[in-house]
């Protein structure tokens, strides 16, 4: 598998609150995890980085020989992580300081696997047949919500004024929503993963002309490129996988 990646902080932050790790394990499962701080709370960062850590960590210490159930299994660790996040703050201080959004993906056996919570992205391309793009993710955010009740378009989304208010991520509440995708993947497809700091000036049909037209170990550093050129000012992360 190649990997391509890139993250830039935000114009308008003084830190980069997003956070990514991916790897491999000896057996051939392949593991990738992208986060990106809230940055309206002051734990962000923290929460982030604990997150990545968390499920890097799981994932390196499991024999996934044993695990008969890898839904389940990516499921309990992100609520795990939500459990700790939450203790932490609103258990500890009274009121929310530390949360962040989440998109988890296992490679297992020509077989995709993942989990997210928030409005962070995970994309299919296929490589070698129709080359289209899919959205894997749905984003838990008030634009989701409009646009599933028909009430704005693809393209008023980018624009729309409330675009980063999301409904669910890790830390924030005690029942986030979490959400399981898995798909049969092939040589030469490709996953990305990204936050919303790409995907708010970046559509999904540029997404995949910048893919498919750019060298690959380029590619990452360029859709970040992009994204600032368009006008994002938040933290912007790529995550792009070929396998």
């Amino acid at each position: 598998m190649r990997i391509s990646s890139s993250t830039v902080c935000g114009s308008n932050h003084r830190i980069n609150e997003d956070a990514y790790e991916c790897g491999r394990l000896a057996d051939g499962t392949h593991f990738a995890v992208l986060c990106d701080g809230m940055g309206g709370v002051v734990g962000g960062l923290e929460a982030s980085n604990f997150v990545v850590d968390y499920l890097a960590k799981a994932v390196l210490d499991e024999d996934f020989t044993l695990v008969d159930d890898l839904k389940s299994w990516m499921i309990e660790k992100a609520e795990a992580c939500n459990e700790i996040l939450f203790a932490k703050s609103v258990e500890t201080t009274g009121r929310v300081t530390m949360g962040t959004t989440v998109v988890f993906s296992l490679l297992r056996e020509s077989k995709l696997h993942l989990v997210h919570s928030g409005d962070s992205r995970a994309y299919y391309l296929d490589g070698h047949r129709e080359n289209e793009i899919t959205r894997l993710t749905k984003d838990h955010s008030i634009v989701q919500e409009l646009l599933d009740s028909g009430r704005i378009t693809e393209e008023q989304a980018l624009k729309h004024p409330n675009k980063n208010i999301i409904t669910s991520a890790l830390g924030v509440e005690r029942h986030p929503r979490i959400d399981y995708h898995e798909m049969d993947v092939y040589h030469d497809d490709y996953i990305l993963l990204c936050s919303d700091g790409i995907t708010n000036t970046v559509s999904d049909s540029y997404l995949k002309e910048l893919i498919t037209d750019t060298e690959f170990y380029s590619c990452a550093r360029k859709i970040v490129s992009v994204a600032q050129e368009n006008g994002s000012q938040d933290d912007m992360t790529v995550l792009l996988m070929n396998i």
